[in-house]
């Protein structure tokens, strides 16, 4: 076992890589803001464009005038308050400037452009809830999986372990943490940023900015909606990372871990105070004694492997058959260990449940039948798909209910998407990944949708050492993400790349 400040250091670096991912999240969040803040700022330019002389109101003058508002929406009680106001030239200026004829069809086009506000930030509000949903499901895998092999890697020996499912993750990532869950925070954030945008065109009216001094205005406005956004998707990534990561030491039966706060000019007094410090894994608490400790938190967790710990380890590494411990040397890499302990398994499994009903995966019509309905999805181009096997004996792509079934089972929140796309995505898939450990079969994978989610089909080509009648068969199928699909194209041997 290596030394435990190498392994908190790998840890750090860990938390490190993570919270680079979160930025470059918060960086394609930052794009939806600044795009709504071009738009808005374009929509006033047609507004504004004649109106650029000043009408005597200060900003702090026209804000405690809005203040008074019922609605600070309302066009019409602005004039009433005006009204009311002490008897000022460059205020009655104003009242007869916005009650003239020719001026009520730019107030006109001002309410429509409040209103639109809320479709802008309901916009926004869908894109960064999508965009933040990949992102946190993507992490929490990562560190899960990242977390299990360093602890494999520190006591030496590999493992199969609990895999973490869909369910578990979206219990993670919907928690309710510090009293809302991460969709109500980016669903307050947009809603107050349209109520200041809201605020902010009427200041403009009142006032007589510039068209230059309205683009400003508005961008600071959406700059600072934009950085609660990155403040939330840093701290919700803080723990989403950690909260996995305790996962994964129940799964290895680890029972104490470390407290390790990223030492520097920046660490907060109670994160330098738990520092260093060791709890139990039955009591970590968020905002307590488990990161995050506050907005923009970088601390994390090491695992407190103790001697009970390695020699549990060793016993689940153990074959009782053989008494072979499997090992996870200090050379072994990530991507290798992945494979064999991550991959292998889930698609293992994905195997052994399939071929409960269906054989070697290869089905004849003629027989299943008799057991189960077989659907035919469509038909692929042999010259195509001769990167898997070049002994090809039919075109023809079957799938049965019970591998419909299975995959309604096992990936509830995406068979339906998927297998409405099994036609295209073998007609023309964008990507044929070879299957290291299954001859004759390919892992094909296509774009689903705009939001850069792919579906992958485990496929199996009929060759001629198959029994005469038999069919292409369709193992299996699942929605991935395009950080996921980058990873496969990096670790796995590519049979076929679209042109």
């Amino acid at each position: 076992m290596r030394n435990d400040e190498y392994w908190g250091l790998r840890a750090a670096q860990r938390m490190f890589e993570h919270m680079q991912s979160a930025e470059e999240t918060a960086d394609q969040i930052a794009q939806l803001y600044f795009r709504s803040s071009r738009y808005l700022s374009s929509q006033m330019e047609e507004i504004f464009e004649r109106y650029k002389t000043k009408h005597g109101l200060t900003d702090a003058e026209a804000r405690r005038m809005l203040n008074m508002l019922q609605g600070k929406k309302d066009i019409e009680e602005l004039l009433r308050q005006l009204r009311n106001g002490s008897p000022d030239k460059s205020r009655e200026e104003l009242i007869r400037l916005l009650e003239a004829p020719a001026y009520r069809v730019r107030i006109e086009r001002l309410q429509q452009l409040q209103a639109q506000i809320d479709q802008v930030m309901q916009q926004v509000y869908q894109q960064e809830k999508a965009v933040s949903t990949a992102h946190y499901i993507d992490l929490a895998n990562e560190s899960y999986c990242r977390s299990m092999f360093d602890i494999q890697q520190r006591a030496g020996v590999g493992f199969s372990f609990a895999q973490v499912d869909r369910k578990q993750i979206d219990q993670v990532v919907g928690s309710k943490w510090s009293g809302r869950n991460y969709s109500s925070r980016i669903w307050n954030n947009t809603k107050v940023l349209a109520q200041d945008l809201k605020e902010e065109l009427l200041i403009n009216l009142v006032t007589g900015r510039t068209e230059h001094e309205v683009a400003q205005a508005l961008a600071d406005k959406f700059a600072r909606g934009a950085s609660v956004a990155r403040r939330l998707v840093r701290t919700e990534s803080c723990f989403i990372s950690n909260q996995m990561e305790m996962k994964s030491y129940e799964a290895a039966g680890i029972k104490r871990y470390r407290y390790l706060a990223t030492l520097d000019l920046r660490t907060s007094k109670i994160c330098a105070s738990l520092d260093g410090k060791l709890f139990l894994v039955s009591e970590q608490r968020p905002g307590n004694n488990c990161p995050p400790m506050h907005p923009w938190c970088r601390s994390t967790t090491v695992a407190e492997i103790t001697g009970d710990d390695m020699a549990c380890m060793e016993r689940i590494a153990r074959d009782p058959v053989t008494g072979k411990t499997y090992t996870v040397p200090a050379s072994m890499t990530y991507q290798e260990w992945y494979a064999k302990y991550v991959e292998g398994s889930q698609e293992e499994e994905e195997k052994k449940t399939v071929a409960k009903d269906s054989g070697a995966g290869i089905i004849n019509p003629g027989i299943a039948k008799e057991v189960e309905d077989v659907h035919t999805v469509g038909k692929i181009n042999k010259e195509i798909y001769k990167c898997i096997t070049d002994d090809i004996v039919t075109d023809e792509v079957v799938i049965t209910d019970n591998q419909i079934q299975h995959m309604k089972g096992r990936h509830p929140e995406a068979w339906e998407k998927a297998l409405n796309n099994l036609k295209s995505a073998l007609q023309a898939p964008d990507y044929i990944i070879a299957d290291e450990k299954h001859k004759n079969t390919g892992l094909i994978v296509k774009e689903i949708n705009s939001k850069a989610e792919h579906a992958q089909i485990v496929l199996r080509i009929c060759t001629s050492e198959d029994p005469e009648g038999y069919k292409n068969s369709i193992i299996s199928c699942w929605k991935i993400s395009e950080k996921r699909l980058r990873n496969y194209l990096k670790n796995k041997r590519v049979l076929y790349k679209k042109e």
